[in-house]
Order: structure tokens, then C-alpha cells, then sequence
């Protein structure tokens, strides 16, 4: 299967929750089963494939709580509102709220969107 990269060789595909998976990194934590078969650079750019996450996610994958993806909706595109919706998803924090708040940052601006 092809790795979904974007054209930095970012990953655009989170397979555990975000705050998590933005703290791994090949070349500070070693190899381990994320990064098995998995190409030290990329084959288009040869940059080293070392972090993840593209400014134009594909899926986030790894929340258990469906709330969770209220947060993320919040994040991404702002959110009113939502009849019938509780709003203890506003009260949910991020474990690494620096690295998580700078990549949502991040992808408004290439979105050229503010939230």
C-alpha cells in the first residue's frame, strides 16, 4: 500500500489521537511498529519522513469518546451551536496543548481560515 503523504511528506492520515501521534518522531524516539516498512525519506521530495501531520488531514483515528470529534470539528472549522449535542466536548482539553494548538494553527493558515 502507498504511504498517504502530502507533497512535504507529511502524513495525512492520524492513526491514534492527534496530540498523541504529533509527538512522534522517527528520528528522537527510534524505529518502532509505526515507522516498520515505512521509507526513511520520501521517495518524491527525499525529505526524511520523521513527523507527522499534513496541513490537509485525510482522518484522525484512535478517539473512543464521540465528543472527542465535536473538539476536533471545533478546531478545524469552529462550531455553533449544536441542538441535542451536550457541550462537555468545549471542556475537553489536549494532553500537549502547545504542539496540538500550533498544528491547528497551522492548518487554518493553509486553509486560510480563522476559527
Amino acid at each position: 500500500a502507498a504511504h498517504a503523504l502530502d507533497d512535504s511528506g507529511d502524513e495525512l492520515i492520524a492513526i491514534s489521537p492527534i496530540e498523541d501521534t504529533l509527538l512522534w518522531n522517527r528520528t528522537e524516539q527510534g524505529e518502532w511498529w509505526y515507522w516498520k516498512n515505512k521509507p526513511e525519506t520520501d521517495p518524491r521530495t527525499g525529505r526524511e519522513i520523521h513527523k507527522c501531520c499534513g496541513d490537509f488531514p485525510i482522518a484522525f483515528h484512535g478517539y473512543k469518546d464521540p465528543l472527542w470529534f465535536y473538539k476536533l470539528e471545533d478546531e478545524l472549522y469552529g462550531m455553533d451551536e449544536l441542538p441535542g449535542v451536550t457541550d462537555k466536548w468545549r471542556s475537553y482539553k489536549w494532553h500537549n496543548p502547545n504542539e496540538a494548538n500550533s498544528y491547528f494553527d497551522r492548518m487554518r493558515k493553509a486553509r486560510n481560515t480563522e476559527v
